[in-house]
C-alpha cells in the first residue's frame, strides 16, 4: 500500500506541476514585479510622482477643480491625496470614450503634470496579469485554480521528499549527482527550503480570490461577525442620529461595488445612505475621538465659502504637514459649482472642500483616498491604506459633505479580516518594508526555480512522443472520496476540478475496456 500511495502521490504531483507551471511562472514575475511597484513607478515616471512644488498641499477640491478644468469631458471620481512630503496626488479620470486615466496633479499649486492609462504601464499591467491574466472573471477563475493546485503540488512534493531512509542527506544536496538527478536535487531542495513561504503566499493570496474570497471566506467571515464591523451591517456604522433607520442604508450596495475597490476587510460591507436627513454634525461616539470636535470654528466658518482654513495636519505616521492644513484654497474654486450640485448630491468644489475639512477634523493623515459619489444615494467614502494594516481607516461622509456617517478602523474589525489585512500586508512586502520585499522575492524566485528545474525533469524523462506520466496503481475508493470531499471543504475549485478529472479518468478507463471486450 505504501508503495501505491507513493506512486500515486507521485503521478498527482506531476499532473499538478504540469497544469500550474506556466500560472506559477506567470504569478511569480508579475508578483516580484509589483513587490517594488513604488519603486518602479518613481524610476519610470518621476515627473509624474514628484511634486515641483515640494511640500504644499491644496484642499481636495481645488486639486478636483483644477483636474476637472484640464479634463472637461471626463468625470473624476477619485482623488488620492500626497502620501508623503512632495509627492504628486492623483486623481481618477472616467472620459466620455476611451480607457480610464489616472491624472497626477501637483497638491502645492494644482498644475496638472500629465496622465497615464495604468493596464498600459509596467507595474499596472503586472497587477493586473497577476489578477486576471489579462481576461477578466475567467482569468481570476483561473488563477484561483492554479494557485489552489500549487498548494496540491507543495503537500505531495513534501510527501514525495519526506526522507524514509538516511535522514541525514535530506536536507543536504549531493554534489555527486549528475544530469537529470542533478537537477532532481535543486528542485528538492530549493522546494524544502522555500515550502512554507510559498505557501504563505498562496493562502494569503486566496482571499482576493473572486470565488474563495468573495464566495466563501468574506460571507462566511461576515455572517459570524469576524469580518467587516458588525455595526455596519444593520445601520451602516455607529455614528449615525438615532432617528437613522435601516431605509438609510443602501444594503443592496457594497464599497467594492460602488467605489471599485477598498480593503478587503470592507468590500463587502454595505455603504450608508449618502441622502442627509440633518445638518447637524454627528458627534464620534469612538473613545479614540472622544471629547474631538467633529468641525472646527474654523472649518464650519470656511466650509460655507469652500474655502478651508484648518489646524496643522499631519502626513501617514505623525509627521505635521509643513504649513497650515488647507490654507492656500485657491479663490477661483470657492464658488459652489451648481454643475456639481443637485437633488442632496453636491460635488462641487466647495462640497470637496467640506469634506476635506471633515477629515481633517477626524485627525485622517495625508494620503487618504477620496471616492466622489455619483449619485444621491451614494455617500463620500475615504480610507487610508498604510503599509501596515494597523492604520487603516474608512469614513463615510454625507452626499453633501456635511455630516460624517461612518468612521471605522482597524481595531473594529473581526478577527479574520484582521489576518487576511495582515496576511496581504505582509504578501505584498510593505508591512516590513525592505527585508519583506526581500524575502517575499526570494520566494518568486524559488518558484521560477522549481518551476524550470520540474519542466527540465520532465522533459529529460518523458519517452518520445509521450507524456511521460507516472503510473497510476490502483487505490482504494475511500482514499479518493477523503481527498475529494478535503478539497471541496478547503479549496472548491479544486475539489470540482478534482471531480472533473477522476471522471474523465473513469471514462478513459471504460472505454479501453469496450474496446478490447470489442
Amino acid at each position: 500500500m505504501a508503495r501505491n500511495g507513493y506512486a500515486t502521490v507521485w503521478r498527482w504531483h506531476f499532473y499538478a506541476g504540469l497544469f500550474t507551471a506556466p500560472f506559477l511562472l506567470i504569478l511569480a514575475i508579475t508578483g516580484a514585479l509589483y513587490l517594488f511597484n513604488d519603486e518602479l513607478n518613481d524610476l519610470i515616471y518621476p515627473q509624474l510622482r514628484f511634486a515641483p512644488s515640494g511640500d504644499a498641499v491644496l484642499p481636495a477640491g481645488d486639486l478636483v477643480a483644477a483636474v476637472r478644468e484640464a479634463y472637461p469631458r471626463g468625470t473624476v471620481t477619485r482623488i488620492d491625496m500626497p502620501v508623503s512630503p512632495g509627492r504628486t496626488a492623483m486623481a481618477f479620470v472616467t472620459p466620455e470614450q476611451g480607457e480610464p486615466l489616472r491624472v497626477f496633479v501637483d497638491p502645492g499649486d494644482g498644475t496638472i503634470l500629465g496622465d497615464v492609462i495604468y493596464a498600459r504601464t509596467l507595474v499596472g499591467f503586472a497587477d493586473v496579469m497577476h489578477g486576471s491574466l489579462l481576461l477578466g472573471r475567467g482569468g481570476d477563475a483561473l488563477v484561483e485554480l492554479a494557485a489552489s493546485w500549487a498548494l496540491v503540488l507543495v503537500i505531495t512534493g513534501l510527501y514525495l521528499w519526506w526522507p524514509r531512509g538516511r535522514r541525514s542527506r535530506a536536507f543536504r544536496f549531493d554534489r555527486r549527482s549528475r544530469g537529470r538527478k542533478r537537477w532532481r536535487e535543486i528542485h528538492r531542495l530549493v522546494g524544502v527550503y522555500t515550502a512554507v513561504m510559498i505557501v504563505f503566499l498562496i493562502i494569503t493570496g486566496l482571499p482576493w480570490a473572486s470565488f474563495w474570497g468573495d464566495r466563501v471566506l468574506s460571507p462566511v467571515s461576515n455572517a459570524l461577525g469576524l469580518g467587516y464591523p458588525p455595526q455596519l451591517r444593520h445601520h451602516g456604522g455607529g455614528e449615525v442620529p438615532a432617528e437613522t433607520t435601516l431605509s438609510d442604508t443602501n444594503l443592496s450596495k457594497t464599497m467594492l461595488e460602488t467605489l471599485g475597490d477598498a480593503p478587503w476587510a470592507l468590500q463587502q460591507a454595505p455603504l450608508p445612505d449618502g441622502r442627509r436627513r440633518t445638518t447637524v454634525a454627528s458627534q464620534p461616539t469612538d473613545a479614540r475621538h472622544a471629547g474631538m470636535p467633529t468641525r472646527p470654528p474654523a472649518a464650519e466658518a470656511a466650509s460655507h465659502s469652500g474655502c478651508v482654513v484648518f489646524s496643522v495636519g499631519s502626513w501617514p505616521g505623525g509627521a505635521p504637514l509643513a504649513g497650515e492644513y488647507g490654507v492656500n484654497s485657491c479663490p477661483q474654486h470657492q464658488q459652489t459649482d451648481h454643475r456639481h450640485s443637485h437633488e442632496g448630491l453636491d460635488t462641487s468644489t466647495a462640497a470637496i472642500n467640506r469634506v476635506h475639512a471633515l477629515l481633517a477634523a477626524q485627525r485622517l493623515p495625508y494620503g487618504y483616498r477620496l471616492s466622489i459619489p455619483a449619485d444621491a444615494g451614494d455617500p463620500y467614502s475615504a480610507y487610508t491604506y498604510p503599509d501596515r494594516p494597523q492604520g487603516q481607516r474608512t469614513l463615510h461622509l454625507d452626499s453633501g459633505g456635511h455630516r460624517l456617517l461612518v468612521n471605522v478602523g482597524f481595531d473594529d474589525y473581526g478577527a479574520i479580516a484582521k489576518a487576511v489585512e495582515l496576511g496581504v500586508a505582509l504578501h505584498m512586502g510593505n508591512y516590513f518594508g525592505r527585508a519583506n520585499q526581500i524575502v517575499m522575492l526570494l520566494t518568486c524566485v524559488a518558484i521560477v526555480a522549481l518551476v524550470i528545474t520540474g519542466t527540465v525533469m520532465w522533459w529529460r524523462r518523458r519517452p518520445a512522443g509521450g507524456l511521460g506520466a507516472p503510473d497510476s496503481p490502483p487505490i482504494r475508493k475511500r482514499y479518493w472520496l477523503a481527498v475529494t470531499l478535503t478539497l471541496l471543504a478547503l479549496l472548491p475549485l479544486a475539489g470540482l476540478s478534482l471531480l472533473l478529472v477522476l471522471a474523465l479518468e473513469k471514462g478513459r478507463a471504460l472505454a479501453r475496456r469496450r474496446s478490447v471486450a470489442g
